[in-house]
């Protein structure tokens, strides 16, 4: 077990100390000293023109309390992003990770996912500056017995909801099967996993959903509907000749509308 130590500083970035490990972990491979940890991808993202969908809100609310696990699948533009940063605003201990294509090496995801699980509250008191005991965990498996263990030792809990946002960027890693059914079971009571994905899991899910361990709202919930369409115009005091035609011409999401008005607004100006 390595020592690790992970420091806020003014600028936009973490530094994480200790070993790393790439998709197939190797023990005779030098390591390096440290990576670097992009603070952003540690936050919940700016939901720049909301447009409030409470029905939406609610169904994810329900997922979240008679579920472990809710897998939000949609195109980009669908609103998932949108939709779970609404959502965390009103969790007080939510933790969220954004998920880019480097991700998917083996040692940048477990540094990120075990900042994520184990971040101080927001708005908490105390030190900026805060030591974890981070190994090189060669597995999934490792993974999650460190991590719970390191909560236990620091008398936390995991986070009343955990934000993945981008998991289909580890869709392709030879480790993601293991660790997406640890991750399913591995969530305690009071406990929920929200994963945003742009497809659905290479794994059977419908297992996980037949047991209503799992939901998942998919591309068809997330569509606007005609009605909700033209609250969004009156919502931007914007106006369309044919709603009916900019829903098709979107495909019902969201952000292909906002982009739709956009363009009508630079062609007026």
């Amino acid at each position: 077990m390595t020592m690790a130590f992970f420091r806020e500083d003014p600028d936009t970035s973490f530094e994480y100390s200790g070993y790393v490990s790439q998709d197939t972990p190797s023990p005779t491979r030098a390591m390096p000293d440290s990576v670097p940890m992009i603070r952003e991808k540690l936050r919940v993202p700016m939901a720049e023109r909301v447009f409030p969908r409470e029905w939406l809100l609610g169904l994810v609310d329900r997922s979240v309390r008679n579920a472990a696990a809710t897998v939000v699948v949609g195109r980009a533009g669908t609103g998932k992003t949108t939709l779970a940063a609404q959502y965390v605003k009103t969790i007080k201990k939510a933790s969220w990770y954004t998920i880019d294509a480097v991700d998917a090496d083996w040692g940048t995801f477990q540094s990120y996912f075990r900042a994520a699980v184990m971040k101080e509250e927001a708005g908490g008191k105390g030190p900026t500056r805060r030591k974890l005991h981070v190994p090189g965990c060669s597995s999934p498996l490792d993974l999650f017995a460190d991590v719970t263990a390191g909560l236990d030792l620091a008398g936390r809990d995991w986070p009343s909801v955990l934000v993945l946002d981008g998991i289909h960027h580890l869709f392709d890693c030879s480790w993601f099967g293991e660790f997406f059914d640890l991750l399913i079971a591995s969530m305690p009571v009071g406990s929920h996993v929200i994963l945003l994905s742009r497809s659905k899991p290479p794994t059977p899910i419908w297992r996980l959903r037949s047991k209503q361990v799992l939901n998942v709202i998919d591309e068809k919930l997330l569509a606007l509907s005609q009605t909700e369409a033209e609250q969004l115009l009156t919502h931007y005091h914007a106006k369309v000749a044919d709603v009916g035609s900019a829903v098709s011409d979107s495909f019902g999401r969201i952000g292909g509308l906002v982009e739709m008005l956009d363009t009508e607004v630079g062609r007026a100006r």
